[in-house]
């Protein structure tokens, strides 16, 4: 859903009193405030949520903004409790080439897909995965928005969980079925510092560093093999 209210320049001037705009909604869990235009003009932005007991919720916060000729937008969330499970990297919907060999053998070959590695051949991708309470936040800037000190703008640490990662062999499929052999390429791990990501390993189906471009059909099982596996391309029926 999408509101828009317009203020013309000359009715909203540099030093007009503030304004304010009052919009019913329900089940919104966050505000952006837009402003846009080369004259908008304007000191500063507000925001806050009213629940429905008529009381200013504790989840609110504002954002302000000392700019003329602002433009751009302007973010204000009203935050609620989440629940986070796993990280995860989707490789979703990737073309496929399926041929034929001469004895009625499918092989099917994907796109390359190369992931950078250190010097110890690993694949970083997850670190720092950290969770927030608003005492993290929210508190701190909710006692500045009542007349309190002003908000340092810094994360607390009291307010702060720092998870310990751990991982399991991923699962590939394609088409439906499921794709075998890529943990001989490489597997995920945990690594020192609480770092998660990918371990490549010496194999003959794919350097390391790229994911495995070929498997072969056979039975409902899609096996990762290498280029040197497939046959010649005048070796498959037209």
């Amino acid at each position: 859903m999408q509101t828009r209210f317009c203020r013309t320049a000359a009715k909203w001037q540099k030093d007009s009193p503030p304004r304010g705009i009052y919009i019913e909604l329900k089940d919104v869990y966050c505000l952006m405030l837009v402003f846009d235009g080369k004259e908008v003009l304007g000191n500063w932005a507000g925001a806050r949520v009213i629940n429905d007991t008529n009381k200013e919720s504790e989840r609110a916060g504002a954002v302000i903004a000392h700019s003329r000729g602002l433009q751009g937008h302007i973010g204000f969330i009203a935050s609620r409790p989440g629940v986070m499970g796993g990280g995860a990297m989707e490789i979703n919907t990737v073309p496929r080439f399926d041929a034929k060999d001469a004895q009625g053998v499918i092989y099917s070959k994907i796109p390359r897909l190369q992931f950078p590695l250190d010097n110890n051949g690993r694949t970083m991708l997850v670190q720092d995965v950290t969770y927030y309470s608003k005492a993290a936040l929210c508190d701190a800037f909710k006692a500045w928005r009542d007349g309190g000190p002003a908000c340092s703008g810094r994360f607390d640490t009291n307010g702060t969980w720092r998870s310990t990662l751990k991982t399991r062999t991923p699962r590939f499929d394609q088409a439906g079925k499921e794709i075998t052999g890529v943990d001989k390429v490489f597997d995920t791990k945990v690594f020192e510092s609480n770092l998660w990501g990918l371990q490549w390993n010496d194999s003959d189906l794919s350097p390391k560093g790229f994911f495995p471009q070929y498997t072969k059909h056979v039975g409902d099982e899609r096996v990762a093999v290498s280029a040197s596996d497939v046959p010649p391309r005048d070796a498959t029926p037209d």
